[in-house]
């Protein structure tokens, strides 16, 4: 499972879609959902060279709570037509709390 920790100030999520895009992407985002219930959206990018949806972060942002989060994409095309992608699941783990 890929893994991100709390106290880190950069990170970034890349997705690899498979669907054939059908029309010109009006928008991409990547819905989260933390371990503590809360949901939020990030705006990505789209790469139709390497077919991959990506989140940057901004230097200074933190996931937080640890746990297990995950994200979802959701492409949407000038025609309307919308493109959700499969829930992925990674870790946010505290470096300060060691594992057994």
């Amino acid at each position: 499972m890929n893994r991100i920790y709390t106290d880190q100030d950069y990170f970034f999520i890349e997705l690899t879609y498979k669907t054939p895009l059908v029309g010109t992407v009006q928008s991409a985002k990547m819905v989260w959902y933390a371990p503590d219930g809360s949901t939020g959206e990030w705006a990505a990018t789209i790469n139709t060279t390497t077919k991959t949806i990506k989140y940057s972060s901004v230097v200074g942002e933190f996931l937080s709570p640890a746990g297990r989060w995950a994200v979802k994409s959701i492409v949407t095309f000038d025609t309307g037509a919308v493109l959700p992608g499969t829930k992925f699941k990674f870790l946010v783990e505290d470096p300060n709390i060691e594992e057994n």
